[in-house]
């Protein structure tokens, strides 16, 4: 769902395997509870910034801690610099 991408379109999705949000924030974060899926993830967005890509991995991890139904996803490439 990319709802706040095109704000004429919305979410038809109800369920799906795996459901993977962008995080680009608290106050970034949609409404998903009608989504059932067998696994969330949670993935800090990479901005191109080091200090508020590092803050938004730390809220990331502080969100999976604090809702243990969402699990923390990485790109490990970027992590060790694989283009």
């Amino acid at each position: 769902p990319k709802d706040n991408v095109a704000p004429q379109s919305h979410t038809v999705l109800t369920a799906c395997d795996e459901l993977k949000v962008v995080y680009m924030g608290a106050d970034s974060l949609p409404d998903l509870n009608h989504i059932k899926a067998r696994h969330y993830f949670l993935q800090p967005c990479d901005t191109g910034d080091k200090d508020s890509s590092a803050l938004l991995l730390s809220e990331a991890v502080e969100f999976c801690k604090s809702h243990p139904r969402w699990r923390l996803s990485l790109q490990t490439h970027k992590m060790i610099d694989i283009k």
